[in-house]
């Protein structure tokens, strides 16, 4: 048992660093902390992944720049697609498409780094062709469906963290609530204390005013006894 009658009362106080709600929140304050710095660098990540993409996107489409120079021999352009140019005039049918798109692919499948699915060009495509079309089979479309999913990821992690930060805020502001309303609590009862204080020195003041009046009372009956039997007195002799 220590002192101050044996009582150790040093936990319990709200200041105390050690107590169990200055480590929670300790502990609360550091798990934020990390979740940002992970949020951010992943922010960072997917800033220099968009970056890269965005650097291969500039060099594909010089090198189709350059491709399409080549394509031209002495100021006199050089139509690579005639072939599917007349399939689709004609009509040849779905068939006559297809082997057009496949002649394509055999003569440019090494044109944007040995890939050999190239579709046919757009002036060769009909309304039925377009519903083949996949988005992502072109490098422009490819880079645009990247950063898209890149964004996507990147606000729903950033809601996450925003959703915990909520959180977290929400908590802190609980806590100031409860503390506000006990510390209400506490002026209330303070105020009651006071209250009943002043009513207690009102029934005092009240006792002692009546004990004055009984006290003249008492000393005025006195007096009158006093003088009728000074009178008796008078009148016997």
């Amino acid at each position: 048992m220590g002192g101050h009658g044996g009582l150790n009362i040093l936990p319990h106080k709200s200041w105390n660093v050690y107590g169990a709600k200055q480590r929670a929140r300790v502990e609360r304050d550091e798990a934020l902390a990390r979740e940002i710095a992970e949020e951010e660098l992943r922010e960072r990540e997917n800033d220099a992944r968009s970056a890269r993409w965005k650097a291969l996107g500039v060099r594909e489409a010089e090198e189709r720049a350059i491709s399409g120079r080549a394509s031209t021999v002495g100021g006199e352009h050089v139509n690579l697609f005639a072939r599917e140019e007349m399939a689709a005039k004609h009509g040849g049918g779905r068939d006559a498409k297809r082997d057009a798109r496949e002649r394509d692919a055999e003569q440019s499948g090494t044109r944007f780094g040995g890939r050999t699915n190239a579709s046919a060009p757009w002036y060769a495509r009909t309304i039925g062709d377009e519903e083949e079309v996949n988005p992502r089979s072109t490098l422009p479309s490819r880079v645009r469906a990247e950063r898209e999913d890149d964004e996507a990821l990147r606000r729903l992690t950033s809601g996450r963290a925003s959703k915990r930060a909520r959180e977290a805020d929400a908590k802190d502001e609980r806590e100031r609530r409860r503390e506000k309303k006990r510390r209400s609590e506490k002026g209330v009862k303070s105020s009651k204390r006071e209250s009943s204080k002043s009513e207690m020195e009102r029934l005092r003041r009240e006792r002692l005013e009546r004990e004055k009046k009984e006290t003249e009372r008492e000393r005025e009956l006195l007096n009158a006894h006093g003088a009728v039997d000074a009178g008796r007195r008078r009148t016997a002799l």
